[in-house]
């Protein structure tokens, strides 16, 4: 009986040579975002983002052997604003999860990669077999920032440290009270139920309506849905997710917003909101570098701070 083999990346160039080599071996499947990219009839497309983990697990299921191989040059979304490592941290993250929770016997890790031990690493995080190609093939370090999307949408991932001995839950209170009480961002929250409500200083019409995602899709993800507010398109059933994910292996976690659609004219918004966003961030990740320093210091570790 032939396995069934699943192959990230079938519509680029690499995925497309490994479907036709091994389309008399196994049962061949693969994954794309987009409907217009299924156009091999050798394998059974499953449409996927590989950068949400919601997709990745039914993509794997009845899936006996995956094969991981990632492009950072491929499109995502419109606008991406991330490195090429971080979006392969939350790509082989997801791949890692989705086939604990189906039962994947095996994963091929195609080398190559500038991340490649980090990215084994990760693979291996959750007790699954990898194995890797004495073949590598090289890809870039860098992404893409602007690319062809079907949706003008926009993905963005930063990484930074947990300050020390806090779990998710208080990183994402941090998070909230950080936009409220740092005066820079000009911003204000409110927490009711499990809706957060962000908005700009003095105003009552909230930016953006905030529901967090219960259950939690793992224990390591705390999601929540963009649902409302001034700056969300509210034509579409998704507009968007904000997304922090403790990193199994390190002392880090990300920020990831998917699927976001801007209200904003693109132009508009690529000038002014993706910026904000961006510094607002990297704002964000300085102070959580502080913290961390702050908190080992108080707990009696000798610790130098660097950025």
């Amino acid at each position: 009986m032939k396995a069934n083999v699943l192959i990230s990346g079938g519509s680029g160039y690499i995925g497309k040579h490994l479907i036709s080599t091994l389309k008399d071996i196994g049962n061949l499947f693969t994954i794309t975002k987009y409907e217009e990219d299924m156009t091999d009839t050798d394998v059974t497309w499953r449409k996927c983002d590989i950068y949400v983990l919601k997709d990745m697990t039914k993509a794997l299921k009845d899936i006996d052997i995956a094969i991981y191989y990632l492009d950072p040059n491929k499109k995502s979304a419109k606008l991406t604003q991330s490195t090429a490592r971080n979006l392969n941290v939350i790509a082989s993250d997801n791949m890692a999860k989705a086939c604990k929770e189906n039962n994947v016997k095996k994963i091929i890790y195609i080398t190559g990669s500038p991340f490649d031990q980090e990215t084994i690493d990760i693979l291996s995080s959750t007790g699954i077999e990898v194995h890797t190609t004495a073949q590598s093939i090289k890809r870039p370090a860098v992404s893409i920032e602007l690319q062809k999307s079907k949706f003008d949408d926009v993905r963005s991932v930063d990484r930074m440290p947990i300050p020390y001995q806090w779990d998710l839950e208080q990183v994402v209170k941090y998070y909230f009270d950080w936009l409220q009480e740092t005066s820079g961002t000009l911003m204000t929250t409110e927490l009711i139920g499990d809706m957060y409500y962000v908005y700009f200083k003095h105003r009552s019409n909230p930016l953006l309506k905030l529901q967090r995602v219960n259950p939690s899709i793992h224990e390591d993800i705390i999601q929540f849905k963009v649902v409302g507010g001034a700056l969300t398109v509210n034509k579409y059933e998704d507009n968007g997710v904000l997304e922090f994910r403790k990193l199994k292996l390190t002392n880090e976690f990300v920020v990831h917003l998917f699927n976001y659609i801007p209200k904003l004219p693109w132009s508009i918004y690529y000038l002014s909101q993706a910026p904000i966003h961006n510094v607002t961030m990297k704002g964000f990740e300085v102070d959580c570098r502080i913290k961390d320093f702050q908190l080992r210091t108080l707990a009696g570790e000798v610790k130098k701070y660097t950025k």
